[in-house]
């Protein structure tokens, strides 16, 4: 499978009046019946692991991504 990551910041987030960075990982995944499938996460590898195995529920399970 061919995997794309884009790393996008978010500074706008307020934890207890400090201004907090939070990084997180934009992904599309192609799915085995060619549909696209987007999201985000803050852990890239964990997250790529579970659609791979087919542990992540929902779209993904029953389309693996190739």
């Amino acid at each position: 499978y061919t995997l794309h990551l884009r790393m996008a910041q978010r500074n706008d987030l307020f934890w207890t009046g400090v201004r907090t960075p939070i990084t997180f990982w934009v992904y599309i995944l192609r799915c085995s019946d060619a549909s696209y499938y987007t999201r985000h996460t803050d852990n890239p590898e964990n997250r790529i692991g579970k659609h791979q195995s087919g542990l992540a529920h929902g779209y993904t399970s029953s389309r693996l991504p190739v």
